[in-house]
């Protein structure tokens, strides 16, 4: 299950950084500029969602250990 959830975030971490090419790019109309940057910045909360529970098992566990 741990493995799932690492693919999880390295694919969100992959479509964000595809996004923020294309935004770089300057391609788009404005209309699509902002489709891009709101599906990004839902990315975003869900990847650090996923991190903050990585880092609350890494603490639990560090405590565990200590």
């Amino acid at each position: 299950m741990g493995e799932q959830k690492k693919d999880n975030f390295e694919k969100i971490y992959e479509e964000i950084e595809e996004a923020v090419q294309r935004m770089e790019t300057g391609e788009q109309s404005l209309s699509e500029s902002m489709k891009i940057y709101e599906d990004t910045t839902q990315k975003i909360r869900k990847a650090k969602k996923m991190l903050d529970h990585m880092e609350g098992k890494i603490q639990e566990i560090t405590k565990d250990n200590s």
